[in-house]
């Protein structure tokens, strides 16, 4: 195994039984996981490409831009999306969801979620999906 894989895998275990607040200290920033779904100004009948999400799209490229997001994009059998993201706490990942254009419009709803990848490929999300099956 790879020596960084090690590392990475031992500093897992490590701050995983680490109490609270000393995880918070030794990771100042988690990931959590933003689950969008259809507001109540969405409009029924129009596919999501039409429901007027330009000011969305350009509050996700701002967070990506200032790299607070890993991942985002719409989900393909519901209308919705996920997004994967980096904050310092559950109430500022809710805080980042509260000012998207799409969330203050109504357009979705969202909840977010804490998440931790104890298990990872090593590799980055365009490298994973260049590699076939």
């Amino acid at each position: 195994m790879p020596r960084i894989l090690r590392l990475v895998i031992a500093l897992g275990f490590l701050t995983a039984s680490l109490p609270a607040s000393a995880q918070d200290a030794a990771n100042p920033q988690s990931f959590f996981v933003l689950v969008y779904s259809q507001g109540p100004s969405w409009k029924p009948g129009t596919p999501m490409a039409k429901q007027r999400l330009g000011k969305h799209l350009a509050y996700m490229l701002s967070l990506r831009d200032t790299h607070k997001l890993f991942l985002a994009g719409p989900l393909k059998d519901a209308n919705g999306g996920l997004i994967l993201l980096r904050a310092k706490s559950i109430d500022d990942a809710k805080a980042i969801m509260a000012h998207d254009p799409a969330i203050m419009t109504g357009v979705f709803v969202g909840n977010a979620h804490a998440w931790e990848a104890p298990i990872d490929s090593g590799k980055t999300a365009k490298d994973f999906l260049a590699q076939p099956e």
